[in-house]
């Protein structure tokens, strides 16, 4: 019996010496990484831009880069990044601004080693809708327009909308869709160009406040004036 006690006791200790031996083995030390990215990525309007990720490491090895908490009209298709050491790679990032209040909307980058859970960096990025200054005319209805031939001032109802090009569609101004594109800086407005009844139409204006001042020409030749407004 006492050989017995003697056989279990000694198993005993050789399993709580096994049991601290385990726990006192040192764990890996997480791989050394930093990364570079912009705090935040500016949309106009409508459409895709690339987002540089940049990874430095010594350690020869490759990263994963995703994105999480991204705002429903902010997209980059679901898709990770790998990034070798000491490489950059870019997302794809999709906006679509219909509904979308201007403004920016936070999100969350994270950079890891793949297979190692304490491996993992992350940064607060803000996904910015900023439209241009043709957006403050969206709501337009208003627009006077006078011929050059016969002198007559036209009060028009307009409608205007702020296209996904960061362009103003204006409706109703003219038997023509015009559509303006802005210099926001130096206030100037352009009209794409179009062809109408056999003739070159072009318009050029300027920002004055809350007004947009603007004339029409037809090959060239000065054909209307008028001014947008609320």
């Amino acid at each position: 019996m006492k050989n017995r006690c003697f056989v279990f006791h000694c198993l005993l200790i050789g399993l709580l010496f096994t049991a601290c031996e385990k726990d006192e083995q040192p764990q890996p030390e997480p791989t050394a990484f930093t990364f570079i990215a912009a705090d935040s990525l500016v949309f106009e309007h409508s459409g895709t831009l690339p987002y540089p990720v940049a990874v430095q490491s010594t350690s020869g090895k490759s990263f994963i880069s995703s994105f999480s908490g991204l705002f429903d009209s902010f997209y980059n298709g679901g898709t990770t990044l790998n990034i070798p050491s000491n490489e950059s790679r870019a997302f794809d990032m999709t906006f679509n601004q219909f509904g979308v209040t201007p403004g920016a909307y936070p999100c969350t980058l994270s950079v890891a080693v793949p297979n190692e859970n304490n491996a993992v960096k992350t940064q607060t990025v803000y996904m910015v809708y900023r439209p241009n200054c043709g957006y403050a005319f969206r709501n337009y209805t208003i627009a006077e327009i006078t011929y050059a031939i016969n002198g007559i001032l036209e009060n028009k109802a307009i409608t205007c909308s702020y296209n996904t090009n960061g362009q103003l569609e204006v409706v109703g101004l003219t038997p023509f869709l015009v559509v303006l594109n802005f210099d926001c800086p130096n206030s100037m407005v352009s009209m794409e160009p179009l062809i109408h009844l056999g003739n070159v139409v072009t318009c050029t204006g300027t920002i004055v406040g809350s007004e947009i001042m603007f004339q029409f020409f037809n090959d060239g030749v000065f054909n209307a004036s008028g001014k947008i407004k609320f």
